[in-house]
């Protein structure tokens, strides 16, 4: 059975393919068929949760260590940690592969993901340089000797950051015009 889905999903790969659909619009349903139960489409597929539900869920040893590196590394860094919630519009954000071992020595730091901006990728390495070593993981996230985790850094107009793992998780609003770089 062709349903409207159906046709509006062949116009887009047409569309997309530099075509101009030819659709008869007589064969195309107007409305679904009765005599079949109607099923919801929904274009979202993974569960929703919401702050109050990820609050009442207890945190995972991971987690755990990755907020007691994010306060450790904050600490040791605090005149370029900003406190207040991230800006709508961030300057970037870089994500850095930290590896330790057992001592929480940092052993490797490779930038997973960045916006090319190499000074803030070089202050986010220089900032768990600055904090080494690190609150030492729990023995059961260790594998042969070093344990990896990746870490996020929220990087503000001004260069100031803040870790993810410490983030509130709530952006500003761009109208309220609070988030503007101070000066």
């Amino acid at each position: 059975m062709i349903t409207p889905l159906h046709i509006a999903a062949a116009a887009a790969v047409l569309a997309l393919a530099g075509c101009t659909p030819q659709v008869d619009r007589a064969q195309a349903p107007a409305e679904p068929r009765t005599d079949q139960p109607a099923t919801a489409v929904s274009p979202r597929t993974e569960p929703r949760v919401d702050a109050a539900m990820s609050a009442s869920r207890p945190k995972s040893p991971l987690d755990l260590y990755k907020e007691d590196v994010a306060r450790h590394v904050a600490a040791k860094n605090a005149s370029r940690v900003y406190a207040d919630t991230p800006p709508h519009f961030l300057r970037s954000i870089v994500v850095v592969q930290v590896t330790v071992d057992k001592q929480g020595s940092v052993t490797r730091l490779r930038t997973l993901r960045s916006n090319g901006y190499a000074d803030l990728e070089q202050a986010a390495h220089r900032s768990v340089k600055a904090a080494a070593p690190l609150p030492a993981p729990p023995a059961g996230l260790m594998r042969a000797g070093t344990f990896e985790f990746a870490e996020t850094w929220l990087f503000r107009d001004d260069g100031r950051f803040q870790l993810r793992s410490l983030a509130d998780g709530v952006q500003g609003d761009p109208q309220s015009g609070w988030d503007r770089p101070r000066r």
